[in-house]
């Protein structure tokens, strides 16, 4: 895994939550996703700086790196 480009991610939400008045809630995050293309959206984890999520999208799992925005930063497939 890319530790400069996570580092980035974590940058980037941070810095997009202390702009936003009202945190993502899970539901949000679900909600962006599916908008995207992804289904079977599980594991939303809000770390101290991140949120990843587990989705699949064109039958292939993928972890994804999402800022405060629901747009996905980072996905590796599983």
């Amino acid at each position: 895994m890319n530790f400069r480009f996570i580092a980035l991610a974590i940058a980037l939400a941070v810095a997009g939550a202390e702009a936003s008045a009202q945190p993502m809630t899970a539901k949000d995050i679900q909600d962006e996703l599916v908008e995207a293309g992804y289904s079977q959206v599980h594991d939303i984890n809000f770390g101290a700086e991140a949120v990843t999520a587990k989705a699949t999208k064109d039958g292939k799992e993928w972890l994804l790196v999402i800022d405060s925005h629901g747009k996905v930063l980072r996905q590796q497939q599983q």
